[in-house]
């Protein structure tokens, strides 16, 4: 016994992806956002010199990609959960 069924295409589509979906995002995981600096000190109320400053006095951890230095956001979020930086 055989029972055939019809699927409009639309739908095949939509399970087809989400599939597809469901598969990359189990093997690759999404990464977190680096932070530039400027946008970084923006966003904690400071200028971009004191941000180097805490930066360089371990107040949070940088990335630095090609000369150009950043922050995790991660690590950004933790700073502003802080009272002081």
């Amino acid at each position: 016994m055989t029972i055939e069924m019809q699927f409009p295409e639309t739908k095949v589509r939509e399970i087809v992806t989400e599939a597809i979906k469901a598969e990359l995002d189990k093997r690759f995981p999404k990464t977190e956002r680096n932070i530039p600096r400027i946008e970084s000190a923006k966003a904690m109320g400071i200028t971009v010199v004191t941000w180097d400053k805490r930066a360089i006095e371990g107040l949070f951890k940088t990335v630095k990609i090609g000369g150009k230095v950043f922050i995790r956001e991660s690590e950004q979020s933790r700073i502003l959960n802080q009272s002081r930086y």
